[in-house]
């Protein structure tokens, strides 16, 4: 699959895995920890006895997301370097994480919203109207795709400046959609190519 390094298959499929399950493994781990309230960075604030291990996961998703713009090569170049601006910021949340679960992070929260909005914008940024193979790079799926990434950010956002019992929800909704996003990509080319 030209269109696609097999290194990039790998990650995009690898980052959904170790978000996802990282943040299950700390929450399973903290018995007090409310997922459907707490945000997913309280699991590596600096009091968190979760803190090494989510700053590993956060490291590592990171790498993913960075490792699979390099060679998504379906995708147009101002998406790659997008979805790879999104993955350099999941790293430094992890080096900038909250300095407890109570207290917020200028830091931490720059980092975080420069993360979720790349991971939001990259689909549309990656559109390319110069090739087929993919429906998710087309037009239409990459507007959808903005548009569904975006809408979810901003549900996540509301949640937390609110304060919402559902805050914790909302964001592993945005976080989980926006690690599966490159892989539903690889997945789309992948059925093409078979087809």
């Amino acid at each position: 699959m030209n269109n696609i390094a097999r290194r990039s298959q790998i990650s995009s499929l690898l980052a959904p895995i170790i978000l996802i399950g990282g943040w299950t493994i700390a929450e399973a781990s903290w018995h007090s920890y409310e997922p459907m309230r707490q945000t997913i960075s309280e699991l590596a604030a600096g009091d968190a006895p979760t803190r090494t291990f989510m700053t590993i996961v956060f490291i590592l998703t990171g790498v993913c997301h960075i490792v699979t713009a390099s060679g998504l090569n379906i995708a147009h170049k101002r998406g790659r370097i997008m979805l790879a601006i999104g993955g350099a910021a999941t790293i430094a949340v992890a080096f900038a994480p909250l300095p407890s679960v109570l207290e917020h992070s200028p830091a931490h929260t720059t980092f975080a919203t420069i993360s979720f909005g790349a991971m939001s914008l990259w689909p549309a940024l990656a559109m390319r109207t110069d090739i087929t193979g993919s429906w998710m790079v087309s037009q239409r799926g990459a507007i959808i795709g903005t548009l569904i990434l975006g809408a979810l950010s901003l549900v996540f956002l509301a949640t937390w400046l609110t304060e919402s019992n559902y805050a914790g929800l909302a964001e592993r909704m945005l976080a989980g959609s926006q690690a599966f996003w490159p892989w539903g990509l690889v997945r789309d080319v992948t059925k093409n190519i078979k087809d």
